[in-house]
């Protein structure tokens, strides 16, 4: 069945209003179109450019490669957010171009090319995954069936071509398949400090180059996701057995220092991103299936990973004990924008499944490291591209041409509680970090049955309420109603519940208190609530990869840190001197409200 482009279209509301001029993550979506559609280039098999540097003069593109189908699903995201139609074109041709890859058996192979360092000789399982999630976004966006037989077609053959042992199966990890060929390793250079050989069974997490087997849980992921929307068993039997393989007990720590069975409560070692990455799969396959037990493992596993970094700032270091698996020490000292997305993601759903309320994490995460890694500031990767290293290269594998323009709205790989010291910026990063923007945006507030959920206390226009947030500057939020009966509102856990007001149209009214949430009864459209509150300014210590900092906070937003290493060449972050002043500023702006959502 073909699909008709037609339907590509941005379907919603805009309006105007005035509001705080405060941190609103459309406003990073819109930024983020900029490098979904300008990045992948379309001389190439719209393969993405994985590096983009500005550590050099000039700054330099570099690394082309698959993983395009990332930025597919943020797509369609971004465009629920924020409304806009930036480079809709672009984006339709960089769809139809990886359509057009789907073979008769159902798999996407990649086309010869040049590519950096990986195979296109084959269909990679990790990519294959994630275009199942990429169609299901657009199909959600879209509405188009056409997109579920491709989807029904593909996780089909990624099951066929698993292999299977007594209870579990597996992909080979780093491996393509080609057929009438079998399994062919990804990269083509490098050395791995526990080696692998596809289709072998890998008996750690750390084999390989990549170092992470469990990176291959997006393809879980898909399966589950798949079932959810088809109820097919075959796909829920596959995504149990693919489950069983990544639960085994040699790719967890053991445990023994601290007295306990590592495997049972999710102890990891390595590659954070490739972990907190598998967790997300098995969180969902125990939300989906109702697996209790499941479900408290992925638990334990998300509390032992905030014990790794600085959770109220959301850095979390790249790789845990990197060198006891052969890995340079620089990454346990900078956080991969990968890592910070997958612990938004879980927060959100382990709050959502009633398994942990960790909604003052995701707070934390998202206004803090996760949108300080995200390149924003065109002066900024100017000034760190004068001051970087001349680039001479001019190879198949490089670029210079328009990079600035090409890589705003990017997130880095490598960033220190201070600055990313290497100014760089990677696709990868950039995929998963625009979707944690959409995570976030979507979970601000729900709508069941009349009543309005508000978890986050962050700017959202919604069909059913808008949100006006003036935090961090002043301890203010005002909620514009539209459509709801009844508002539940979490109050963050650093707010003084005995200094909370509140008034419904300017009466004071006194709510009731639900755990963390104030409910509120009896509301009309038009009504607006107002929620104040005191903002404490608070100074805290932590240390990260041996260097302590001196943090202040304004409620959840770190406003300074020091010491600051801001190297030459590097991107400082946390210049946020404005965000100690006593009121917000106000701007008129246009707000967006979408037909459609995306269930992630």
């Amino acid at each position: 069945m073909s699909i008709s482009f037609d339907a590509i279209k941005i379907n919603g509301q805009f309006y105007e209003t005035t509001a705080p001029d405060t941190l609103d993550l459309t406003d990073r979506a819109r930024l983020a179109l900029n490098v979904l559609t300008a990045n992948p280039d379309p001389r190439n098999s719209y393969r993405l450019w994985q590096s983009m540097q500005f550590n050099t003069s000039p700054p330099h593109l570099s690394g082309p490669n698959w993983l395009t189908y990332k930025f597919l699903e943020s797509l369609p995201m971004m465009r629920v957010m924020c409304g806009d139609n930036f480079n809709l074109g672009s984006e339709r041709d960089m769809m139809q171009a990886h359509l057009d890859r789907i073979a008769d058996d159902g798999l996407v192979y990649e086309p010869p090319g040049t590519s950096s360092f990986m195979r296109d000789e084959g269909a990679s399982p990790f990519t294959n995954g994630r275009f199942i999630l990429a169609m299901l976004a657009w199909h959600q966006r879209d509405g188009v069936d056409a997109w579920l037989d491709r989807v029904d077609r593909m996780n089909r053959a990624l099951a066929t071509i698993a292999v299977y042992r007594r209870n579990y199966a597996f992909h080979p990890p780093e491996a393509v398949y080609a057929p009438n060929i079998g399994w062919l390793y990804t990269h083509r250079s490098g050395t791995a400090f526990f080696p692998y050989m596809p289709p072998d069974e890998p008996s750690r997490d750390q084999q390989g180059i990549e170092g992470t087997i469990k990176e291959n849980a997006h393809v879980l992921r898909a399966a589950v996701r798949w079932y959810e929307i088809s109820g097919d068993p075959e796909a829920l039997d596959y995504a149990r057995k693919l489950a069983n393989f990544f639960l085994l007990p040699s790719f967890w720590e053991d445990g023994a220092a601290e007295g306990i069975v590592g495997y049972e409560h999710g102890l990891f070692a390595g590659h954070f991103h490739g972990n907190t990455g598998g967790l997300r799969a098995l969180l969902r396959l125990a939300i989906v299936t109702r697996d209790e037990s499941l479900k408290q493992f992925v638990r334990e596993s998300y509390e032992f990973a905030l014990r790794s970094g600085l959770p109220r700032i959301g850095w979390f270091p790249t790789w845990l004990c990197p060198e006891r698996f052969g890995r340079s020490p620089f990454l346990r000292t900078v956080c991969e924008g990968c890592g910070i997305a997958d612990m938004v993601a879980l927060a959100i759903k382990l709050s959502d499944a009633g398994v942990r309320d960790c909604w003052d994490d995701v707070d934390q995460y998202v206004r803090n490291q996760l949108v300080e890694q995200q390149g924003i500031d065109p002066e900024l990767l100017q000034a760190a591209s004068r001051h970087g290293q001349p680039f001479v290269s001019h190879s198949a594998t490089t670029s210079t041409v328009r990079v600035l323009e090409r890589s705003l709205g990017a997130f880095s790989g490598f960033g220190e509680p201070t600055c990313l010291p290497h100014a760089d910026f990677h696709g990868c990063c950039t995929g998963n970090g625009t979707q944690a923007l959409y995570y976030a945006w979507e979970a601000i507030s729900r709508f069941q049955d009349g009543t309005a959920q508000i978890n986050l206390l962050l700017n959202r226009a919604a069909p059913w309420v808008d949100i006006d947030s003036y935090l961090p500057f002043q301890g203010k939020v005002v909620v514009h109603n539209k459509q709801a009966s009844a508002l539940s509102i979490r109050i963050p856990g650093w707010v003084d519940r005995g200094g909370l007001s509140c008034s419904v149209s300017s009466r004071p009214v006194t709510p009731y208190w639900a755990g963390n949430y104030v409910l509120l009864t009896g509301l009309r459209p038009r009504d607006h609530v107002t929620l104040e509150f005191r903002v404490p300014e608070e100074a805290a210590t932590y240390t990260a990869a041996g260097v302590t900092y001196h943090c202040t906070f304004r409620g959840s937003t770190l406003v300074d840190v020091a010491p600051r290493n801001i190297v030459s060449g590097s991107y400082p972050l946390y210049r946020r001197e404005v965000l100690r002043s006593p009121l917000a500023a106000m701007k008129t702006k246009q707000r967006y409200v979408a037909d459609a959502a995306i269930r992630w």
